[in-house]
């Protein structure tokens, strides 16, 4: 790191950091407030951190400490691996924020991330991009909480809360630390919302890279094209289901204006998944409403209307997708009727009933290879009552029930 470097790096420490000096063992400890892990290190390590508050260069660090360029070379290899010390002559170095905050109150109280996972719960607590309202961002938060408060663990009985095929697939899941709770996507107000876009593609790019299934709880819905086009770069051949009672391919004249810093929003998201070369199709369930009157579908986009898969459903009609290629699953929790689901800020009247959506699910969701899944638009300041959250909640584990793990 320290030899054959044209231009001087210019180093400083990380701003998210706690450090700590304890005067009975000597020993230093770092807290990442970020990812929430922390580092039990020696009193040299801390004043290599104390010298870099400020940008400074490995050189000036050579001057100002009696230490050797080996000894120097590893503990400023190790301070970088981790995070705590940004070079910023390196593009991108912002990246040290694209990170995920551990939380306390994991979901169904399951193990934090490991590698050994296999379903993989991110929550993205973003709502910047609607409009209506940005209540949505409080959704992960508030999944979690109404899960450690009403203990819902999910293990032995705890699985007589669903039908016996539901509870069937959904066991093996919770055995062996196949499915963890990532924690949330580190946001601060301080970022650009195509910083913070660019973040989510990064985090979903690495779980995907890794080989994991993603499950996203938003947020609101523009989340879904970050997400969906880092499956689309892992899986050529990408279709989407999409449920929602908009086709959130909605434009206007300024959505043409190209200017600096321009961004996707919740209406168009739709819009800029179809751009992508690697998705290849999109079945959309459920649209209907007056901000409909008029849709045509684009090239690759199916549209499902809600009152014809009502009456298809009644007559015991099966909906025909494509087999052996991978799927991506959004669902915007506004599919529902609000009578089923109020919390949501775009609420459009005769929706799905909850039975409606779990008929769906299983005519198009059994063996599919799903690779990755959101829900978006839950919104608890719509809802004092908490009905969204457990329609929510059980929206989300009847999606994984249909993973297929190993």
């Amino acid at each position: 790191m320290i030899t054959d470097v044209s231009v001087p790096s210019l180093l400083q420490r990380s701003p998210y950091l706690d450090i700590s000096l304890s005067a009975q063992t000597g020993k230093g400890t770092i807290f990442n407030i970020i990812s929430g892990k922390s580092y039990e290190v020696s009193p040299v390590i801390i004043s290599i951190l104390d010298f870099f508050k400020k940008p400074a260069t490995i050189d000036g660090l050579l001057v100002d400490m009696d230490l050797g360029a080996d000894q120097v070379d590893q503990a400023l290899t190790y301070l970088q691996k981790n995070g705590l010390l940004l070079d910023l002559s390196e593009e991108g170095w912002e990246r040290f924020t694209t990170d995920v905050i551990a939380v306390k109150n994991r979901i169904f109280g399951v193990d934090a991330y490991h590698d050994r996972a296999e379903v993989v719960i991110v929550g993205i607590p973003f709502g910047k991009g609607n409009g209506k309202s940005m209540g949505g961002a409080e959704f992960p938060f508030h999944i979690r909480e109404f899960s450690q408060n009403n203990n819902l663990l999910l293990k032995g009985a705890d699985f007589l809360l669903f039908d016996r095929l539901t509870a069937t697939r959904l066991q093996p899941l919770f055995r062996g630390g196949k499915l963890v709770d990532y924690g949330n996507l580190f946001i601060s107000a301080n970022e650009s919302t195509a910083f913070i876009y660019a973040k989510m593609h990064q985090v979903a790019s690495q779980l995907f890279d890794a080989g994991k299934i993603p499950a996203f709880i938003g947020g609101d819905h523009s989340i879904s094209y970050p997400l969906i086009k880092a499956a689309a770069e892992q899986y050529p051949n990408l279709h989407v289901i999409h449920f929602d009672a908009h086709t959130d391919t909605y434009g206007s004249r300024y959505d043409h204006v190209n200017h600096w810093g321009k961004v996707h929003h919740y209406g168009n998201f739709m819009t800029k998944c179809l751009e992508l070369d690697n998705v290849q199709e999109v079945y959309q369930f459920g649209i209907r409403g007056f901000a409909n009157a008029g849709a045509k579908a684009r090239p690759k986009q199916h549209i499902r209307w809600c009152h014809q898969v009502s009456e298809q459903l009644r007559q015991g009609y099966r909906f025909d997708l494509p087999d052996d290629v991978p799927y991506y699953v959004t669902f915007d929790v506004d599919v529902l009727d609000p009578t089923v689901l109020p919390g949501t800020a775009t609420p459009v009247a005769g929706g799905f009933s909850l039975a409606e959506v779990k008929q769906l699910f299983d005519q198009l969701l059994p063996g599919r290879k799903i690779v990755g899944f959101d829900i978006v638009e839950a919104n608890p300041a719509f809802d004092p009552t908490d009905l969204t959250t457990q329609v929510a909640m059980e929206i989300l584990l009847r999606l994984m029930s249909y993973l297929t793990i190993s």
